[in-house]
């Protein structure tokens, strides 16, 4: 299902602009493309001035690549955009409406473009978020290319509809190659591509931390250190989160913490607040005990 951001529209447009220009500079990493989207900004105000001197001005591009993991800062930043764009006036409202191949394909011939326009619809003025977009190039149905009439259906509605919406393709870097080949035509429709890169492990120490402090957690420089730790311990691999994985491993802590809490008839206000080790390493992912059959007898045994 599409879900569309809370507030559709943000306001004074200025007001939103630098809003949103702050929301950038404060996102934790990314930096290069933290730096594309500032000069990003620069060529739609220069554009803008050229067009009110009565000059010729090139055309300020609305669509985007995102290639990156998940857990990365893709929503966030299509959220950014969707405000930047409502800031400059070149959307009315700037609301995002995310999807992924669920919310737009059907499972029958002539369903699929009714669904993706009636969605599509829904991110008119503001921003449409497609992601992991390749999956429309990979999950066919009943041997018919419906993922493929999606792709056609929103490019004719990118078309129509010029002024109107800001349309973002993310996924994964080579899988989004793939997607972007899928279709004549579909490659030029986006001018402007975005990395964004796995988190180091400073940046998710700073990401944890910065969840803490914004809840009026304590951290004495044990548990700071213990935080940096954590974050190097997290199992990386195809399925690592990222920023998503932090969040999770925080609210696990919040949890432990919790229920230890929870013991005391009237917890003091430096307990409420105060995080523990032992709540941070009671929250990591156990491993998992198996049976493994070696020489004809079993051991139990952690892998």
């Amino acid at each position: 299902n599409p879900s569309p951001s809370a507030a559709e529209g943000f306001g004074d447009r200025t007001t939103a602009l630098s809003e949103a220009m702050d929301e950038l500079n404060n996102l934790v990493g990314l930096e290069t493309l933290k730096s594309e989207l500032r000069s990003y900004a620069n060529f739609i105000t220069i554009m803008q001035e050229k067009r009110s001197a009565g000059k010729k001005s090139a055309d300020i591009t609305r669509h985007f690549v995102f290639m990156g993991s998940p857990g990365t800062g893709k929503t966030t930043v299509a959220r950014i955009i969707g405000k930047i764009l409502y800031g400059y006036g070149l959307l009315e409202k700037g609301h995002l409406v995310e999807v992924d191949r669920a919310g737009i394909v059907a499972g029958y011939i002539g369903q699929t473009a009714i669904k993706t326009t009636e969605v599509f619809n829904k991110a008119l003025d503001g921003v449409f978020f497609v992601d992991e977009a390749y999956a429309l190039t990979t999950g066919e149905g009943n041997g018919q290319d419906f993922g493929g009439e999606a792709i056609s259906t929103m490019m004719t509605l990118m078309e129509n509809n010029r002024s109107r919406v800001s349309v973002i393709v993310a996924g994964y870097p080579i899988e989004m190659e793939s997607f972007l080949s899928s279709n004549p035509g579909l490659r030029s429709r986006f001018d402007m591509t975005l990395h964004f890169p796995d988190y180091s492990d400073n940046e998710l120490f700073e990401i944890l931390f910065n969840q803490f402090a914004d809840n009026s957690y304590g951290m004495s420089p044990e548990v700071i250190g213990a935080l940096q730790d954590v974050v190097t311990r997290l199992p990386r691999g195809d399925a690592f989160g990222n920023a998503r994985d932090v969040r999770k491993l925080f609210t696990a802590i919040l949890f432990e913490h919790a229920a230890r809490v929870s013991r005391f008839s009237s917890p003091t206000r430096e307990q409420l607040v105060q995080i523990h080790v032992r709540d941070i390493e009671r929250a990591l992912p156990q491993p998992k005990l198996v049976s493994a059959v070696k020489d004809d007898f079993v051991s139990l045994g952690y892998l």
